[in-house]
């Protein structure tokens, strides 16, 4: 889906409003039950919900969720905060609806003293559950996407507040106090922002959930579809993109009956060295999995018998060098190469890697070692060429070897943009919203993954499955998007499966499934 900045998103509702048509309190209605539909899935009525509300529109949407959940026999308090002398039609509307439901109490607050005394704080200031037997969770909808500035007075002691609660805290569409465009984003200005548990954003991301400095404060972030007019989309740019199953799905090439082994390609990984076989391992059993119809393993003679035994799948070239590789046989016949994963930055192998990437006219896959070698000759032969159709998967300490030190995640944005332009590659940042730049200066960022997956030979198994997908002659924008959202899907499912503590490379490995989902 494209991403949008906020006054696209304005411009959106304000088209749905006009040609669906639907009036704007329905919308808000929409926004409140999409809301309160996740709400009732994941909590039980053990849970209360004390729900913060400003004066505009997100606080509407507060308004919504406390009339729905009361609807569905939730305890619910509502606090309104008096921070400003005007509100939005729409919240004083669903004010006034929400005064036909007397079960649930509004509480006014219009100084910071009066926070202490709201559900769920004792006089020690502690909170405490508001009955025998039932929790609460904090609901967020005091401001939304219209944020100009950084907050003071009333709304900063109110996020503090929040942020002391010890309660879990669900913010709606955008966490109080953070700027939904990157581009406002300032670290050293916005200092007072709710820091959520969810957020539940309705249609699209903001562009500033996927950048770390300013997405840390959104928590688990779920997007939720409002309806908002499609045909409003089609003649919108953009140049980000957030890649779901939508996207995803059309990509997938479907396997036919009489095919075989020869039409899904010969890759070929060149991964190891002593000490670090388990990286061309995991690369080489990922690339399996990842459908290439036939895969060689170049790695020093030492790993030889090691790679043959561990996957007996793949056929194994033996290197002219005991420990490292050296790259004594060529590209050749392969259809694409991976290389990198534990290859190690002795002299002999720089000098091979050199050659081989000179001969090199295949799709390619560039990672871990690769990439520091090659972060090196960039530096020191100015006039050498990343070569043709190369995908690269940089984590951030790889990408700054490559391109610099940046002073935040947005200016790595713009590196890395800048970076894939100038060198005319896919480069694929690894992270949380894993972000693929392609030269053509549109970027793509990733909607799965998860912390479990921050474990060492994880970045090994991506280099085998794009490169599997490369072999199989997917172009190498489609095959980075396939790799890293199917290497995230594949993280997901391994997490719900053991604890985020417990999930191993290995895992990921076994939970890869590149079809279309029915899911």
């Amino acid at each position: 889906m494209k991403l949008l900045n906020i006054q696209q998103i304005r411009e959106w509702d304000a088209f749905t409003v006009r040609h669906e048509p639907v009036s704007s309190p329905d919308l808000m209605e929409r926004a409140g039950r999409a809301c309160t539909d996740y709400l009732i899935r994941h909590f039980s009525r053990e849970y209360a919900f004390l729900v913060f509300c400003g004066l505009g529109n997100n606080g509407g949407d507060g308004l919504v969720i406390a009339r729905l959940l009361a609807g569905y026999g939730y305890r619910v308090d509502v606090v309104v905060l008096k921070h400003a002398n005007r509100r939005s039609d729409d919240f004083s509307l669903n004010l006034k609806r929400l005064e036909n439901v007397p079960e649930v109490p509004v509480h006014e607050v219009v100084s910071g003293d009066q926070l202490a005394a709201l559900p769920g704080r004792d006089k020690n200031a502690e909170m405490q559950e508001p009955d025998s037997g039932s929790r609460m969770v904090i609901i967020d909808a005091l401001l939304g996407s219209g944020i100009s500035k950084p907050l003071e007075g009333l709304l900063a002691e109110t996020v503090n507040y929040i942020n002391n609660s010890g309660r879990q805290v669900i913010s709606i569409d955008v966490p109080t106090g953070l700027p939904a465009d990157i581009e406002q984003w300032n670290a050293a200005i916005y200092k007072n922002l709710v820091t959520a548990h969810t957020t539940l954003t309705f249609q699209v991301p903001k562009t500033s959930f996927l950048f770390p400095d300013a997405g840390r404060f959104c928590g688990t972030l779920s997007v939720l579809d409002i309806g908002l007019h499609t045909d409003f989309l089609p003649g919108l740019s953009s140049d980000m993109e957030y890649i779901d199953k939508a996207f995803i799905d059309p990509l997938i090439k479907p396997r036919h009956k009489f095919d075989h082994k020869g039409n899904f390609g010969h890759a070929l990984l060149v991964a190891g060295s002593r000490g670090k076989n388990g990286a061309a391992i995991l690369a080489a059993r990922a690339c399996l999995r990842s459908g290439a119809g036939l895969l060689s393993v170049g790695v020093p003679q030492h790993s030889y018998p090691i790679l043959q035994t561990a996957v007996p799948e793949a056929m194994v070239l033996p290197d002219n060098s005991d420990d490292y590789p050296v790259f004594s046989f060529g590209p050749g016949k392969y259809t694409a190469v991976g290389v990198g994963a534990g290859i190690g930055t002795e002299a002999k192998t720089l000098e091979g890697y050199k050659r081989f990437l000179q001969a090199l006219r295949k799709p390619v896959v560039i990672d871990a070692d690769g990439l520091n070698l090659l972060a090196g000759l960039l530096k020191t032969e100015p006039g050498f060429r990343i070569p043709e159709n190369s995908v690269l998967t940089p984590h951030v300490k790889e990408f700054s070897r490559l391109a610099g030190e940046a002073g935040n995640s947005y200016e790595r944005f713009h590196h890395l943009r800048e970076f894939a332009a100038t060198h005319q590659a896919h480069v694929l940042l690894k992270g949380a919203h894993s972000c693929l730049a392609a030269p053509d200066g549109t970027c793509y960022f990733n909607s799965t993954g998860n912390p479990a997956m921050a474990k060492g030979g994880s970045g090994d198994v991506l280099t085998g499955m794009i490169t599997a997908l490369l072999a199989q002659g997917y172009n190498p924008r489609d095959a980075a998007l396939l790799g890293m959202y199917f290497h995230g899907k594949a993280g997901d499912s391994a997490a719900r499966k053991r604890p985020a503590s417990a999930v191993i490379a290995s895992d990921i490995i076994e939970e890869i499934s590149i079809e279309v989902s029915t899911a």
